[in-house]
């Protein structure tokens, strides 16, 4: 919801916000068609789910797979490819039973940088091997997924970092482009042992000092996630917590936003959200990143009380997504939940003609 919520606002500027919806800005998601519509902040983070589950598919039906973060990178290129973007390089180039939904289509406050690398480059870039020095909030906002993935799995948090850094590095060179998405991938791993936000962030933190150790990058970031507490202690106010955190700029900034507004609003995702949107810049990319760690800590019921998440676009997908997740997968259950899996992640076919959870 909170990528929704913040693309109804994400071409307006600041002030025409506050003059059109008043001093606290947009206080509610706005519908289109009688849909909340989404970016691609939404559409690929579902493709990074998609890629992982093919992968797995993959893996555990044929003995082998490439490496992950190839995968996904490969399901962004065909991502691109449907969305009309011209690709200057052939191959790599993935299916995905998603794209059959025209919402996962359709153009949304796309990252400039992140189209370009996709259209130029048939390999992804690597951490130590970059492409650019794009430091922005595509590759931080497409990641949560992972660490969900990593801690149903069985994973180490060390993996979902590894998996998150690989995946914002992609397409996003600079270290404050993929840093904060490891550190979001802990995060989240965090959250779903049980932890709560200050916690899981306090964690994360940890965490990265132990993975980065004297990193410059990492130290920047881990010195705008701890501001971000000491302005909620200084009781700011919502709009000058987020403004001084988005203005540092970078991915780490968008982080430290995001996290700023779960703290400020635990427990409240109406908030929250409100506090993640109304922002200066990039309002669709903190609202995402706020509502990954928020939803992951109150979870589906808390979030239906604020929002009705049915209006929102690819709902379905969604909740599909994240119970093939949990669930592992049927692979080796020979019966109609195999044929559907089949479909899905090795045909790239739709199975469900339409016919979604509604």
């Amino acid at each position: 919801m909170g990528d929704a919520f913040g693309h109804c606002i994400c071409h307006i500027s600041r002030e025409m916000v506050l003059f059109k919806y008043g001093p606290g800005g947009l206080q509610e998601p706005l519908l289109s068609n009688g849909k909340y519509y989404i970016s691609d902040s939404t559409q690929m983070t579902l493709l990074t789910a998609d890629g992982f589950l093919t992968n797995y598919t993959q893996e555990h039906l044929k003995g082998a797979c490439e490496p992950l973060a190839d995968c996904i990178y490969r399901k962004y290129r065909g991502w691109a490819k449907a969305q009309g973007f011209g690709l200057m390089t052939d191959g790599q180039v993935a299916d995905s039973w998603l794209l059959s939904d025209p919402s996962m289509t359709a153009k949304r406050s796309h990252d400039k940088a992140c189209i370009e690398h996709l259209m130029e480059y048939s390999e992804r870039g690597l951490p130590d091997k970059p492409h650019n020095n794009c430091m922005y909030c595509s590759g931080l906002k497409r990641v949560a997924p992972l660490g969900l993935i990593a801690y149903a799995h069985g994973h180490p948090v060390e993996t979902a970092m590894e998996w998150g850094e690989e995946v914002a590095a992609s397409t996003n060179g600079d270290p404050l482009g993929w840093i904060p998405a490891a550190c979001l991938t802990s995060i989240i791993y965090h959250l779903c042992e049980g932890k709560d936000v200050k916690a899981s962030v306090k964690m994360a933190i940890f965490d990265c000092i132990i993975r980065y150790e004297e990193n410059r990058h990492m130290k920047r970031m881990i010195e705008l996630l701890d501001l971000a507490e000491d302005l909620i202690e200084l009781k700011l106010s919502d709009a000058g917590g987020t403004d001084v955190l988005l203005g540092m700029g970078s991915a780490a900034g968008a982080l430290a936003a995001a996290v700023f507004a779960c703290l400020r609003h635990a427990h409240d995702p109406m908030g929250c959200l409100r506090c993640a949107i109304n922002v200066d810049h990039e309002p669709d990319s903190v609202g995402s990143v706020a509502g990954n760690i928020l939803g992951t800590y109150l979870g589906i019921a808390e979030i239906e009380k604020a929002f009705d998440i049915s209006k929102l676009e690819c709902h379905d997908k969604i909740q599909i997504m994240a119970e093939d997740i949990v669930c592992k997968s049927p692979i080796w259950d020979y019966g109609p939940s195999y044929d559907l899996w089949v479909t899905k992640y090795i045909e790239f076919k739709d199975p469900y003609k339409g016919a979604y959870l509604l």
